[in-house]
């Protein structure tokens, strides 16, 4: 049955985060935790329902998300080995892969915050918290909850690219009508 389940995920992660024409990214799963406080508020209530980057951003963004990408298939290989060490090392690192903030002045990462729609920024905070509870289950041998998890931080993939990259995923927005 878990043998069953991973293939399911691996299927999903294949057909909702590696598939790339060249183009940059249009979402990502990372980017919150810059720019708010504790709650997750920047103080910008007037948000764009749409995530439209300058170019410069969208390079950004596409690097973090070909990380957390790479992440998420190791994590995959380590889960199904039961390689406990390893994918708890590999699920903080996607914890902790917030590239536009160490990459940005203060000025950039308050004008990027202000661009985000609000539904990204919730997205982007809920995965990565999944991210660290997958480091703790899995620290703890807890294989059940852990490929649990990872199923739900690849739903959020494939939901943030159905919600703000639906030209990049054209296959995802066919898959929510039906």
């Amino acid at each position: 049955m878990k043998t069953f389940i991973l293939i399911i995920f691996m299927a999903i992660l294949t057909n909702g985060c590696s598939k790339d024409n060249g183009e940059p990214h249009k979402a990502s799963e990372s980017t919150v935790a810059a720019g708010h406080d504790e709650h997750g508020a920047s103080g910008n209530e007037n948000r764009p329902d749409e995530l439209k980057l300058p170019e410069n951003l969208l390079q950004l963004l596409q690097q973090e998300m070909q990380q957390i990408e790479s992440g998420m298939q190791l994590l995959l290989n380590y889960l199904s080995r039961g390689d406990a060490k390893n994918a708890a090392d590999i699920s903080m690192q996607i914890h902790n892969s917030f590239i536009l903030k160490q990459s940005l002045s203060k000025e950039q990462l308050q004008q990027l915050v202000s661009l985000l729609p609000t539904g990204f920024i919730h997205m982007d905070r809920a995965f990565h918290g999944q991210a660290k509870k997958l480091s703790e289950a899995v620290a703890q041998n807890d294989f059940t909850t852990s490929i649990k998890i990872y199923g739900d931080m690849v739903q959020a993939c494939v939901s943030c690219h159905q919600q703000y990259a639906q030209d990049k995923f054209p296959g995802l927005v066919t898959q929510s009508k039906k």
